[in-house]
Formats: C-alpha cells, sequence, structure tokens
C-alpha cells in the first residue's frame, strides 16, 4: 500500500543519528505532525492542561489539576494546532503570556512536551500576531476600503476575547484582526468577497459564554461597517432522557466548505456556547456538528455517560435546541476494566458524522477510577466514535488505548464492550513500518491487544531498535521506547531482506505489572523508496493473543483456559497469509519455555493452557511465517496475570 505521508522532523526520532528527516515543507507546517505516525504528540501547556494530537487530525484535552471546566478554542489562521485557553486568551493576545508555548505543532516539531519548560532557542521563531504566526496581510492599494467591524457580547458589551479573522475567497489571502477596548477592529481591504471566521465571548473562572459562527461580506466602491452583534446568536443546548445529567464537555465545529475558514470549539460543560446567523460566500456552504458528553452525578450507584453528535451537513440548524430520547442512541454496557491494579484512567471520545466535510475530531478527557462499569449511550451510525481510553494519571507510566483512524460506529440499541483488556502483546502502530523516500518509519506498539478495534500503548519503556540486512547493521537506536515515531535513514535504492527487532522493558509498577518485557524480530523484504511525499507499508506483521476469563489483567489460575491468536498485517490493505505459527508459554517470567500445541485456521489458531500450580504471570512466544517469506518472533513477558 502506498500512501502521502508527512511528518515533521523534529517530531520523529532520529534512530540513526545521521541526518534529520523532513517531510513538511517548513513554510506550510503539517498540523498534526506526529499523529498519523503513530507518534508521541502530547504537548503539557503552561497551564498544566494536557494537548494530544489524534491521528486522523484531532486533538485531544485532559484538563490540569482544578480545570476541569475549562474552555478551549484552536486559534485560526493557521495550520498548526494552537490551542487557547478561554482563561488565558487575553494575556496570550496581548503577549503577555509567550503565545509560541500554546503553539502545539511547533513545540512537537522540535520535540518539546512541555511547553513551560521549552527553551526559547526552541520555540517558533516567526513573529506572532495575538495567538498565531502573524498573516500575510493584505497588499497596499489606493483603492483599498476601509473596513470596520465592531463586536458585541450577549450583553452589548465589548468580548473580552477574540479570535476573528478575515479570508479572502478564491485566494489564500487572510489577516487576523485586533478589536480595541470597545470591541472595535479597523482594516483596508481590495475589492473582492470575504469570509469572517468568529469566535469571541466572556470568561469567568472555568465558566463563560463562547459565541461563534462565520459571516460573509463584500467590499466594493465604499467602505464597510459591519457589526457583529452577539445577542443575535442561538443557544446551543442538548436534552437527555436522564434529568440527573450534567454537561462535561461541548464542542461546535464549523466549516464552511471549499474555504478555508472553520471555527473549532471546545469547553468544559459550564461554558455556554451559541451560535451567530451563519452563512459562508463559498458555494459549498457550511457543515455543522455540536458534540457533547453528559454523565451522571459523581458516586451515582449506576454510572453512566452520554456521548452525542448533531450534524448539520447542510448548514446550522434552524433549531440548535437539540433532543434526543434514550430509545433512539446505542446504548452500550461498558467495562472499563484495569490492567491488574486499582487506578485513574479516563476516556475521551469525539463523534463524527460522514459526508459533512468536518473531520476535525476534539474531546475533554472524562477521568474516573477503574475498574468500574458503566453504561455509554452514543449517537447511533453512522456517526464513527474516534478517541482513546488510558489507565494510570501519569504521562511517563500511562497507558494508552486509542481507536483506529476509521473510528468506531454502533447500531442503535443495547450492546457491550470492554476497554483497556489484557492479554498485552507487543505489535505495530498502524502504518508502523513504513519505507520513505529518506528511510524506513519505525513505531512499535509496546502494549498492544486483541481488540481491533484500537492500538494500545504504554510509557515506561526504554530499550533498543535495530536495523540490519543481514550481517550489516543499518542503523541502531537505544533509549526512549514510549511509542515515539522514528526512522532509519536509507538510500532511495536501498532494498533487500531486512531485520528489525525491538526490545524494551518496563518496570512493574502502580499502573500494572503486566508487559514488562516485550522483544519482536521482523524478516522483511524491504523495497526501494517510493515517490517523495509517499510511504509504503512493508510487510512487517504480529500476532495479537484474546485468553477466556480475563478480567483487569488477570484469569483463575485452577482453570483450564482456551487461548486464540490472530496473525495480523500491519496494515489491512497489505493481503499476507500465515503459513506456520509456533506458540510458547512460560510462567517463570522467560526463564523457561512450553511449546503448545495449536490448532490453526488461515490466520487464526487455538490453544488450550493448563496452569501449572503456583503459577502468577502468563508469558508468550510466537514464531510466525506468512506467504511473502516475512518471519516473525515474538515475545512479551507477563501478557497477563493469574489468580
Amino acid at each position: 500500500m502506498r500512501k502521502r505521508y508527512l511528518v515533521a522532523a523534529a517530531t520523529v526520532v532520529m534512530l540513526s543519528g545521521v541526518t534529520a528527516w523532513v517531510y513538511a515543507d517548513p513554510a506550510a507546517p503539517d498540523p498534526n505532525p506526529t499523529a498519523d505516525a503513530g507518534g508521541d504528540a502530547t504537548v503539557v501547556l503552561p497551564t498544566g492542561d494536557t494537548v494530544t494530537l489524534l491521528p486522523g487530525g484531532g486533538v485531544a484535552v485532559r484538563p490540569g489539576d482544578g480545570r476541569a471546566d475549562a474552555g478551549f478554542f484552536r486559534a485560526g489562521g493557521t495550520t498548526d494546532f494552537i490551542m487557547v485557553p478561554m482563561d488565558q486568551a487575553a494575556d496570550i493576545a496581548s503577549g503577555e503570556r509567550d503565545p509560541r508555548r500554546y503553539n502545539v505543532s511547533a513545540l512537537l516539531r522540535e520535540g518539546q512536551h512541555d511547553a513551560a519548560k521549552a527553551p526559547k532557542s526552541r520555540l517558533d521563531d516567526r513573529e506572532y500576531d495575538g495567538y498565531a504566526p502573524a498573516s500575510p496581510g493584505t497588499r497596499d492599494s489606493a483603492a483599498n476600503q476601509k473596513v470596520t467591524i465592531t463586536l458585541k457580547d450577549r450583553h452589548g458589551k465589548a468580548p473580552e476575547y477574540t479570535d476573528v479573522l478575515w479570508s479572502a475567497l478564491g485566494g489564500e489571502a487572510f489577516e487576523k484582526l485586533t478589536f480595541d477596548e470597545n470591541g472595535v477592529s479597523t482594516t483596508e481591504l481590495p475589492a473582492g468577497t470575504y469570509d469572517l471566521q468568529l469566535i469571541f465571548g466572556t470568561q469567568s473562572d472555568q465558566s463563560g459564554d463562547v459565541i461563534e459562527g462565520i459571516s460573509t461580506f463584500t467590499v466594493a466602491d465604499e467602505p464597510v461597517d459591519l457589526t457583529i452583534d452577539g445577542a443575535k446568536a442561538q443557544p446551543v443546548t442538548a436534552e437527555v432522557d436522564a434529568k440527573d445529567a450534567e454537561p462535561q464537555t461541548r464542542k461546535v465545529d464549523m466549516y464552511a466548505k471549499g474555504s478555508n475558514v472553520g471555527v473549532y470549539t471546545l469547553t468544559g460543560g459550564k461554558h455556554d456556547h451559541y451560535v451567530l446567523p451563519t452563512k459562508s460566500g463559498a458555494s459549498e456552504g457550511v457543515s455543522f456538528n455540536f458534540g457533547t458528553s453528559l454523565t451522571s452525578p459523581k458516586g451515582a450507584d449506576e454510572p453512566y455517560s452520554y456521548q452525542l453528535a448533531f450534524p448539520g451537513a447542510d448548514g446550522v440548524p434552524e433549531d440548535l435546541s437539540f433532543e434526543v430520547p434514550d430509545e433512539q442512541l446505542a446504548e452500550v454496557a461498558t467495562d472499563f476494566q484495569s490492567l491488574g491494579t486499582e487506578s485513574a484512567a479516563g476516556y475521551c471520545f469525539a463523534g463524527i458524522p460522514p459526508d459533512i466535510g468536518i473531520g476535525f475530531q476534539n474531546c475533554i478527557e472524562t477521568s474516573f477510577p477503574v475498574p468500574g462499569d458503566q453504561t455509554v449511550r452514543y449517537t447511533p451510525e453512522p456517526v464513527k466514535w474516534h478517541g482513546y481510553t488510558r489507565v494510570g494519571a501519569s504521562e511517563s507510566t500511562m497507558v494508552t488505548f486509542g481507536t483506529t483512524v476509521e473510528g468506531t460506529t454502533y447500531p442503535a440499541g443495547p450492546g457491550e464492550q470492554s476497554f483497556n483488556t489484557a492479554p498485552l502483546t507487543i505489535g505495530l502502530m498502524e502504518n508502523g513500518a513504513m519505507r520513505m523516500s529518506q528511510g524506513l518509519g519505525v513505531t512499535p506498539a509496546m502494549m498492544n491487544h486483541f481488540d481491533s478495534d484500537s492500538l494500545g500503548y504504554g510509557r515506561g519503556y526504554s530499550g533498543s531498535i535495530t536495523l540490519s540486512e543481514g550481517d550489516t547493521q543499518l542503523g541502531h537506536y537505544e533509549g526512549v521506547l514510549d511509542n515515539s515515531g522514528g526512522g532509519f535513514d536509507l538510500e532511495p535504492d536501498a532494498s533487500g531482506r531486512f531485520t528489525l527487532t525491538v526490545d524494551g522493558k518496563r518496570e512493574a509498577d502502580d499502573v500494572t505489572p503486566l508487559n514488562t518485557h516485550s522483544t519482536a524480530t521482523w524478516e522483511f523484504d524491504c523495497p526501494k523508496a517510493p515517490g517523495d511525499d509517499e510511504a509504503e507499508t512493508v510487510a512487517a506483521s504480529y500476532v495479537v493473543l484474546a485468553a477466556d476469563g480475563v478480567t483487569d489483567g488477570y484469569a483463575q489460575a485452577g482453570e483450564k483456559q482456551k487461548v486464540t491468536m490472530e496473525y495480523r498485517p500491519q496494515n489491512a490493505d497489505v493481503d499476507t497469509k500465515l503459513t506456520d505459527l509456533k506458540f510458547e508459554v512460560s510462567y517463570d517470567d522467560g526463564d523457561s519455555w512450553d511449546e503448545v500445541k495449536i490448532e490453526r485456521d488461515g490466520d487464526s489458531a487455538t490453544a488450550e493452557l493448563d496452569h501449572p500450580s503456583g503459577a502468577k504471570f502468563v508469558s508468550v512466544r510466537f514464531t510466525a511465517t506468512d506467504d511473502t517469506g516475512s518471519e516473525l518472533s515474538q515475545q512479551t513477558i507477563r501478557s497477563y496475570g493469574l489468580k
């Protein structure tokens, strides 16, 4: 499979230590530099809020301590993800707080994950205008007309924060507008049609009003005087059957199809959202999506949550007071498991309706302890749900299971699901071994599991990754293996039978005692480099394991147990078939191994385990070959526990 594959240089761990890779034009930064590569795309803002770029172009926010109701918007006028906390917006816009420390994309390009501690020399060196890098501005012309725009909040006053810019239809020119204490901005523009991207509002602690919309205006042969009145904005609300449901997050996304204008806001449950009468000069119209998460009161005997999406494919709906009965939703009994110990946990889901032109996934994480059960009600198919669940509170040790780029749909009615499940194995993130124009990109998944709808990884691993051809070592990396995307330099014509070896260890801790040491060795045919901005998936596959009776990382020691193995290509478009599989287990953390008889059917196999008395953990090892001749040796110490 070939696909366009762009990553930014500084976010890639260079395993060869030779030269940096550059797959993104520095003049047009890739807005999601690491998530599609499976890399560590997380930044802690100076406020303590954690922002993670998600595969597929979205963003997840985990508020800092005491900031559960914080609000955020993505700064306009740039392809970068600049996440502006609403309670810091005025200080950032004025320059009192350094806006560069909120540019998540730019920080990641420089390999910086703690914005407050990032050295000034590693911050974006472009000139900033308010929240974002300075825009191109307007061309000087005697024919320009004066354009005056006045903003009023819900109470007729000047808003406390603004993110407003104009964008010229049919061109790339745009400019961020600065408003005075009276809410007035003045600029000069040549004749033409323009869209206004509008986000403004008021802020009090972690609550306030968020007003957003898209407006169009035309400059001809006279000055333009335009007033945007927040009192005309319509409130956006959602009502559900559970009358005690408490709003946790709200978001409103709008996109002017056929232009480069969109507005995206994301807040906690205490903000009120309003949408202005919205119209774009772009002929394709405007797409709209309101997403909200509601939960049962803290300490409820039967916890529940609502994950809802209300789309408008053909413009903003006339009525923004949404109401949905439970009978129209998917009602999924959900088991949020632990990985062996009671722990803090969280989830972050974003619903994206198809065919509405909005691919931006954003969510604020909801925190809770595991193990625990709750009923989760989703807007059913065709809405696709993206996001992740996590176990552990520490950035250095947490384990994350993220849904695939394609997302998950739920049919209306009852259902069941489990998150954070064991057994655990080692694998590859989606497209985790890719041949690119300058080398081989590598992203192992140190904590993979059987669930086909998600990819898992854990932090706290260190070890090595080595690429060889026969007896010749082509590159070697030693250090942290926390899901960081990396790569080895290769000449474009380099090809042949390569061996890739990953060896990572992690200490047992208060998040999990499982998967303390995983290794994998892949032998595969590496092709020559594809085009300059393309990548090709190599034939490197892995084995995942499921085992009956495993709950919260453990199974019953005294019972015979059926296990299921499945051989998977790292990308479903690479159609390889398993030809041979060997399965071994260890009950002494890998000091000795016993081969287990299996029954294989195609790419799947089953076996029965009779655990010896006193065994505490089950470690697994697989040796496999597929019909391309690619070979795999894969081992995980403490795949799951026994009680």
